[in-house]
Parts: C-alpha cells; sequence; structure tokens
C-alpha cells in the first residue's frame, strides 16, 4: 500500500478520512511534535505514534496512513513488527553491539537496530572475528581448542569433503561440561530448562536450575556407572541386595567407586557419605548387626 511520508501528510488528509477538521488539526500538531523530536521514519517515530496519537477509536484507516506513511522506505513490505528499543538492549547480541559495535563497524555503527543489517554483512566478511566473539560471549571452552574458525580449502581426509569448507577444524568439546558448569555469567541459582508438560496446558510451567541440572544428571550417572554395571557378587551379573550383604558377611572388598564419588558433580554430603560407608563408619543395618545390636524387624 502506498502512501505519503510522514513529513508529508496534512491535517487535510486526516480529515478526509472522516476526521472533524478540529480534532484533525490536533493529531496533526502531535505529529508534527513527534516528527520534530524522532524524525520521520525511525522505530522510535513509529512507537510514539501508536503511544501517543493513536487509539482503537480513531479510524482503521488512519491507522493505515500513519504505519505505511512512517515506514514508507521499507517499499511495499513494511515490517509487521520492530522490537522496543529498550528491549533490544536486553538481548545478547544488543548488548554485544552496545559494547563492541564501533570496534566492529567504526562510524558506521548507530544502534543495535539501526546497524543490525552490517553487523550482519560484518560477520559474514569476517569470520574469524566474530564466531570467536560469540564462543567467548556464550563462555564456551574447547577440550582441545580449533585450529581456526573456517578453513576454506581443507584437504580431502577419510574420503570426506567440505564443500563449504571446515569450521573449527581440530577442535574438540565437550558439551555436558559446557552445559553444565558454572561460568561469569551463569550461577548454580539461574533457570537453564524450561519446559511444559503435555496433555494439560492448564499446568503451571516447569523450572529447572543449573544446580538441579547438575544433580539430576549425577544420579543419571551414577546409576549408569554403577547399578547397570556388572555385578561380580552374583553368578548372574545381576545386583541383588541379598547378594550385597552375602558379600558383606563374607568381609569381602568392597571397592570405593571413587571416580564417581569424587567427581564434580556429587553434592559434598553425598561424596563424604558414600566414603564413611565404604569405611565401616556409617551405622547402617549390617554395621548394626555385626556389632551385636539386634533391632525389631532386623
Amino acid at each position: 500500500m502506498a502512501g505519503k511520508t510522514l513529513d508529508s501528510i496534512t491535517s487535510q488528509d486526516i480529515a478526509a478520512l472522516g476526521i472533524p477538521s478540529e480534532e484533525a488539526e490536533k493529531l496533526h500538531q502531535t505529529l508534527l511534535q513527534i516528527i520534530t523530536s524522532c524524525g520521520a521514519a525511525t522505530p522510535q517515530t513509529w512507537s510514539r505514534i501508536s503511544k501517543e496519537l493513536l487509539n482503537p477509536d480513531l479510524p482503521y484507516s488512519l491507522h493505515q496512513m500513519m504505519y505505511y506513511g512512517c515506514y514508507s522506505h521499507f517499499g511495499p513490505d513494511p515490517p509487521a513488527w520492530l522490537p522496543d528499543p529498550e528491549n533490544v538492549m536486553l538481548t545478547n547480541v544488543g548488548q554485544l553491539l552496545e559494547r563492541r559495535g564501533k570496534e566492529f563497524l567504526g562510524s558506521r555503527y548507530k544502534d543495535p537496530i539501526s546497524s543490525f543489517s552490517d553487523f550482519q554483512k560484518f560477520s559474514v566478511s569476517n569470520p574469524e572475528v566474530y564466531w570467536k566473539t560469540v564462543l567467548d560471549e556464550l563462555s564456551i571452552s574447547f577440550s582441545v581448542p580449533p585450529q581456526c574458525v573456517l578453513y576454506d580449502n581443507p584437504s580431502r581426509e577419510n574420503g570426506l569433503s567440505y564443500p563449504g569448507g571446515q569450521w573449527l577444524p581440530g577442535a574438540f568439546i565437550n558439551p555436558a561440561r559446557n552445559c553444565l558448569s558454572v561460568n561469569d555469567k551463569r550461577t548454580l541459582d539461574d533457570t537453564v530448562v524450561i519446559w511444559h508438560d503435555e496433555g494439560d496446558d492448564g499446568m503451571p510451567i516447569n523450572r529447572m536450575t543449573l544446580e538441579e541440572l547438575r544433580r539430576e544428571v549425577w544420579y543419571a550417572t551414577f546409576y549408569l556407572t554403577t547399578v547397570l554395571m556388572v555385578w561380580k557378587a552374583s553368578k548372574s551379573g545381576v545386583f541383588f541386595v541379598r547378594s550385597f550383604f552375602v558379600a558383606l558377611e563374607a568381609e569381602g572388598e568392597v571397592t570405593l567407586p571413587s571416580k564417581i564419588v569424587w567427581g564434580s558433580w556429587p553434592p559434598t554430603k553425598v561424596s563424604f557419605f558414600c566414603l564413611g560407608s565404604n569405611l565401616g563408619q556409617i551405622l547402617t543395618m549390617d554395621q548394626l548387626k555385626r556389632g551385636g545390636w539386634v533391632l525389631a524387624g532386623f
């Protein structure tokens, strides 16, 4: 829909939409004040027009005139939505551009919204700088760092080809470590997982902190490395409580699963409990029985 630019709209144009002349003049004066303050075609202009000039009681045709007038430079397909500048500053890209926009774009940098297209072009023409910056911003660490960000002409190794180049050649990364580690941008109390149970939209949103996620991962790791391992105390290799007590009664050697207990994920109190149990310092039922204590029901 083609239309006039905001600075060419007159009070007569507004009145022609069925608005009384006196009200049309007031609306036009408000429009001129906004244009003087923000310009004729900026995101701030439309934000103020939608808040200070337009309201549901005014004709839809006026809404269209203001909207297409503000975004006339976009051509026939103006944006359906532009983020609020304040919300833009809360995004990772917005904060990065505010800190280093002039470093990347020089004098071309204005603000995160106006300079976003230039920043996108910069990311394509300077992949080394851009992706190193992104990896640093996300606090991603490598077990083995890459030789470079993008290798344009990799040789055919093991029959593999890389038509678009090879990204991060030679790099090794531990995704679990990056997801579960605490860094300068993430604490144990931060929410890291948000989900909604299927089948009932009325149920509340579920949230899990990093500390809770680490605990769940440790439980799963412990199960996979202990419960599912081959249990040598039984002929079938399957763990049974009875076979465990038989092994204890025989005073066989019980090896502390040190790699699990002293790993980085178990809570400290769990680690020391396992250590104490292995040393026979925890008054579990079998220890009480060995000491001659008889408990009801045992």
